[in-house]
């Protein structure tokens, strides 16, 4: 069915109240990923103002988006009386004219996020400040409201149904860390113990990247970044790629082999993959390259114990004294590990490619339904669903 185009502001209307003396409602962050979220359950301590007096009240289904985030996707609706931080612009919606979670479902779509970069104001792309204002110019494909709620019911199904992908694979990145504790047991306590040496004794190998900027070109030598890993696998949705004539080549190249570890120390420290073939690649500068020594440690082994003892809840132990919030050479290259028999490692190696095996395959799945989601949007809001 086809409908009308109608500019956003014709269903919205600015909200602009204020805390005051009227500080005891909950505070929320609206993320991209899960709109309004519990602000201490989101960053898992208080990180807003004791003084909530210049906090914007919400009541709720009005929406609230992040300013200067919103081309992320940072936009929610408000699931009970709140505050959020001055930084989110506020807004009612009429809702005999739009259905809330119709609304919601075009504001979060690939076609409503690629026009907010156009709306923007500011002289960096990633700061780019939104106004309402300027967010009532977007328009927004408004059918009779039963057809609103027919698709956004369609649209909800499709999404809890990748939400259930996602939640699979989650469980997947946790069972090599519970195995391996299972299995071993926690390298935090164990490596209090006297039978543990340090990393550097059972690698060939710790190579940090020099620092050097890149220059990018459409073709040429691979260059590894921290995007390209995950909790132990890798991610070639945003290869880049340097030319062999650049100085950044010459100073970064590395020859890969199979079985060597590459590990972010910076930024999202800890993420990390296995080399599944020897290649010759460009470094990243926030990458260091690890070589296990074969007769004392396999790569899997290697591997799950630095995704357990570098999450993000134990850095804080392993960066005591640190005036720096990174991992150096010198860190990595002294963290203790109990190291077990091969045979028991061998065990553990074989259990996590049956791991390995069954993420692919939820992966392929999630990717599916990903898919499937984009062309339900693509099609409902050109009046084709």
């Amino acid at each position: 069915m086809r409908s009308e185009r109608v500019p956003l502001g014709r269903l919205t209307s600015s909200v602009s109240g204020r805390a005051g003396e009227n500080s005891s409602l909950p505070v929320y962050s609206v993320t991209k990923h899960r709109g309004f979220v519990p602000s201490v359950e989101y960053f898992k301590k208080q990180v807003f103002a004791k003084d909530l007096s210049t906090y914007k009240v919400v009541e709720p289904d009005q929406f609230a988006y992040a300013t200067i985030h919103l081309d992320e996707g940072s936009i929610g609706f408000a699931p009970e009386s709140c505050l959020v931080s001055p930084m989110y612009t506020v807004f009612a919606v009429d809702y005999s004219l739009v259905d809330r979670d119709y609304l919601f479902a075009y504001l979060k779509s690939p076609r409503a996020l690629a026009s907010y970069a156009n709306i923007g104001r500011g002289s960096a792309e990633r700061r780019r400040s939104i106004s309402l204002e300027a967010l009532g110019r977007v328009t927004i494909p408004l059918p009779p409201l039963p057809e609103q709620r027919r698709i956004a019911s369609i649209l909800d199904q499709a999404t809890e149904l990748r939400a259930k992908s996602d939640t699979q694979l989650e469980f997947v990145a946790e069972a090599s860390s519970s195995i391996f504790i299972a299995m071993f047991g926690d390298p935090i306590v164990t490596s209090k113990t006297a039978d543990v040496v340090a990393l550097d004794e059972v690698t060939e190998a710790v190579i940090d990247c020099p620092h050097t900027t890149p220059v990018w070109t459409e073709s040429g030598v691979l260059c590894l970044r921290t995007s390209n890993l995950g909790a132990g696998d890798w991610d070639w949705s945003e290869s880049r790629y340097v030319s062999n004539e650049t100085h950044e080549l010459r100073t970064k190249r590395a020859k890969l082999l199979a079985g060597d570890i590459i590990l972010s120390r910076e930024g999202t420290i800890g993420v990390s993959a296995i080399v599944q073939s020897g290649m010759i690649a460009s470094m990243g500068q926030r990458l260091v390259q690890i070589r296990p020594s074969a007769q004392h440690v396999l790569p899997e082994f290697l591997l799950a114990y630095l995704l357990v003892v570098l999450q993000p809840s134990r850095l804080t132990q392993l960066l005591v004294g640190s005036t720096s919030r990174h991992l150096n050479v010198r860190d990595i290259r002294k963290l203790r590990i109990a190291v077990p028999p091969i045979p028991r490692q061998l065990q553990f190696s074989r259990a996590m490619e049956s791991i390995r095996r069954h993420q692919r395959a939820v992966e392929a799945q999630s990717t599916m339904l990903e898919e499937l989601l984009e062309s339900i949007r693509h099609r409902a809001f050109r009046g084709e669903l």
